[in-house]
């Protein structure tokens, strides 16, 4: 004869668990903002010249960009546009291929009133 388990149930009020998963995905979404704003002013003092000592410092963007060279201030935008024109192409190589927008909006609304 099989042995049945019988699982306790505890049952946690939907509420809180709406509360805690709110409260998570919030305080992961800031850290993850900090973390990417950081990154930016260390490409930003890495691009224009500045020492990694003052990544929070008092120094605003625009004294960086005005005491940069004007060499300095072409290679980092161009560095930027070279990385930006080579991970489009391979977003276009490599991934999936461009619908236009009338075949999304037909694909679309085909799937919401049913008619595929």
């Amino acid at each position: 004869m099989e042995k049945v388990h019988r699982a306790i149930v505890i049952r946690k009020p939907h509420w809180l668990i709406l509360v805690l998963v709110t409260f998570a995905i919030g305080v992961g979404s800031g850290l993850g903002g900090m973390a990417l704003a950081l990154l930016l002013r260390l490409v930003q003092h890495i691009a224009y010249g500045h020492g990694l000592h003052t990544i929070v410092g008092r120094v605003s963007f625009l004294q960086e960009v005005t005491a940069a060279s004007d060499l300095r201030r072409f290679l980092a935008l161009g560095s930027c546009g070279a990385v930006a024109g080579i991970g489009w192409w391979l977003l276009y190589r490599f991934g999936a291929p461009l619908v236009s927008i009338r075949q999304a909006v037909r694909k679309a609304s085909a799937c919401l009133f049913g008619l595929r």
